[in-house]
């Protein structure tokens, strides 16, 4: 189990803080009740964020004729929509549920060269994935400019490493072509790289 670098920041600012409050409370000479209630509060706070910000090591087994999971979750709902860059195919949006004890990282659900969208579409963020065999797999996240995902600039990505991190958003959608065959389905609990969603 490691600690992800988006947490830094939350980390620091929790000590900060920290520091801020117990200098003010020995300064006034606070009781050590209050004291106590301090350090209680904010060692509570600072394993919260310890946690909400976990790296878990994760064995992939890389395999090129499958899709992963790209995040942990439950899937909220799995539907057949139109290509909207190719309105002859079709493609399947597998929407994917996070809550607050999920780990907050994306995985690459293929091999492949990845392509980084940072500007905001419809409120979403896309990167997509262009396997070798030209099958292309988008993953999407909700969010905004001040609390979007961190996607990483990377142009060869292998299926299962960390392409992003999810600071507070609640869903990540998949799409890829609906010539795959479905394994997953709705209500499922996934892991990132490690749950298969279909097979090309």
């Amino acid at each position: 189990m490691r600690f992800h670098k988006e947490g830094y920041t939350s980390l620091a600012l929790v000590l900060l803080f920290f520091f801020i409050v117990s200098a003010f409370a020995h300064y006034y000479e606070a009781g050590s009740l209050f004291k106590g209630l301090i350090y209680i509060l904010f060692g509570m706070l600072f394993l919260v964020v310890l946690y909400f910000f976990r790296s878990p090591t994760r064995i992939i087994k890389q395999d090129p004729s499958q899709i992963y999971a790209p995040s942990d979750g439950t899937i909220a709902s799995i539907d057949e929509i139109v290509d909207e860059n190719n309105l002859e195919h079709s493609l399947f949006k597998i929407s994917i549920t996070i809550s607050a004890l999920n780990v907050r990282l994306t995985r690459a659900p293929i091999s492949g060269t990845a392509f980084t969208n940072s500007l905001e579409f419809h409120g979403k963020f896309r990167q997509s994935i262009k396997s070798n065999n030209e099958i292309d797999v988008v993953v999407e996240h909700d969010g905004n400019f001040w609390k979007g995902p961190v996607f990483y600039n990377q142009k060869m990505v292998n299926q299962g490493d960390v392409i992003g991190s999810i600071k507070f958003g609640s869903s990540v959608d998949l799409y890829f072509p609906a010539t795959a065959v479905l394994v997953a389905k709705k209500g499922d609990t996934i892991r990132a790289g490690e749950t298969m969603l279909a097979k090309i």
